[in-house]
């Protein structure tokens, strides 16, 4: 079974299935077809030309190969592609091609003017099925229900969803803020889903919680085209977004709503604390308290250090970390792109010390940490141990036996382990429901 993710439809008029297409363009399809073509192999001045006015101008070789090309890439080799389906949008011709990649399948949409140009191009990831979600017993089913919902700025609306305890209430309320990459509002990893298993966990424990889908995965074209993307955008505002609108929740104390960042969420948490101004409490989750630079050269240190990998990975950390050293110059090449990262997206964090702002603000905060995380990890839990050491509010508690997704193991964390079905400590479902409760 195939679930299609909502396709994402950048013109404002309305779309208008099955309806000729205008005569002054015998065939949008074809049409739609050899620009897409040019794209997927990389013919990106050809594609330019192709394209009109507006989008050529956002569209620039540097985007295309920097930003467009690689995440492309990312799905591996092009298995099939589909017949193109025609549908008219005002004056456009919208053309929508299904390509199956290796990893995934997309939903191409390419709309086209009536002078025969590209107006806009843009996909999103058709869902393959997963395995069933077998929750674990900190889970009581039953115990809370499920609200499909639509939030966010103008032009950028997520979907996701609320758990809200069954009964009178009114329940504290926590929005969870994702990790690096266009993460779902599960934040999927392989087999596991720790957004759902927090969310039905604390929803068990008497607290709402809302996680949506991350606006670089439900918006993805358009954020790849952004030349001027930061985390403002990426995560910031949409966070800030999330809490304004749980607090108008039905169910839950306005008063009482908190954000929880994992990893690049927490991160950005006290950002998201200063931006909003009225959170109850700020939770982070494995959050980095350095540069990312920093944490960069650590994870790629790690993995190449570990039993059995292959020269290459090796040759590749010493050339990320070539990468990462140009990236802290502050004449850093203009075109420099880091794992994905480019250099005006770091360039926006430099000088950014996470642990420092979160001891500037007056919410209550707590910090988890697993001692077997190596994307962020103890290195950077002294830190934000250190900055919030008079903060009167700060509590801090680190777990030896959980990972970056907080789910338990034994020994040396590896990549390989998130392929493998697990799930949030119960500890730390726990922990967080006791501390929401306390505040």
């Amino acid at each position: 079974m195939i679930r299609r993710a909502a396709i994402l439809l950048m013109l404002s008029c309305a779309v208008v299935v099955g309806q000729e297409p205008p005569p002054n363009t015998p065939n949008p399809g074809a049409d739609g077809r050899r620009f897409l073509d040019l794209l997927l192999a990389g013919k990106y001045a050809e594609f330019r030309q192709a394209c009109s006015p507006k989008l050529h101008e956002r569209l620039t070789e540097t985007v295309l190969s920097t930003k467009v090309g690689p995440v492309l890439a990312g799905f591996g080799k092009v298995q099939k592609i589909g017949e193109p389906k025609v549908s008219i949008g005002g004056s456009n011709r919208l053309v929508y091609i299904t390509v199956t990649y290796e990893k995934a399948a997309l939903n191409f949409k390419v709309a086209i003017d009536d002078q025969g140009k590209v107006d806009d191009i843009n996909f999103q990831k058709i869902e393959q099925a997963v395995a069933k979600y077998v929750a674990p017993a900190y889970v009581k089913a039953g115990s809370f229900e499920e609200r499909a919902v639509t939030f966010g700025l103008p032009d950028w609306q997520l979907p996701g969803t609320v758990t809200v305890p069954k009964g009178a209430g009114p329940f504290p309320g926590v929005v969870l803020v994702h990790g690096s990459g266009p993460n779902d509002r599960d934040e999927t990893i392989g087999p596991n889903r720790p957004f759902r298993d927090l969310a039905e966990g604390l929803s068990s424990s008497g607290i709402a919680v809302l996680r949506y889908e991350k606006r670089s995965r439900q918006h993805a074209g358009r954020v790849a085209a952004d030349k001027d993307l930061t985390v403002k955008e990426e995560v910031v505002d949409d966070a800030v977004a999330a809490a304004e609108f749980l607090r108008g929740q039905a169910g839950l104390d306005p008063k009482r709503v908190f954000v929880l960042g994992h990893s690049l969420g927490g991160y950005l948490g006290p950002r998201i604390a200063a931006q909003d101004g009225k959170l109850a409490g700020l939770i982070l989750l494995a959050a980095a308290a350095r540069s990312l630079e920093d944490v960069v050269d650590d994870q790629r240190d790690y993995i190449a250090s570990l039993p059995g990998q292959p020269d290459d990975v090796k040759t590749r950390a010493a050339a990320i970390k070539e990468q990462t050293a140009k990236a802290r110059q502050a004449d850093a090449p203009k075109d420099l792109v880091v794992l994905g990262m480019p250099i005006h997206y770091l360039a926006d964090l430099h000088g950014y010390d996470p642990a420092a702002e979160a001891a500037k603000l007056t919410n209550p905060i707590l910090v988890l940490q697993g001692e077997r995380d190596y994307q962020a990890t103890m290195k950077d839990f002294a830190l934000w141990s250190k900055a919030l050491e008079g903060h009167k509010n700060a509590t801090l508690k680190s777990y030896p036996d959980l990972n970056h997704l907080f789910a338990p193991g034994q020994g040396k964390a590896i990549p390989a382990e998130y392929e493998k079905e697990n799930h949030v400590s119960a500890d730390v479902v726990t922990d967080l429901a006791k501390w929401v409760a306390a505040h």
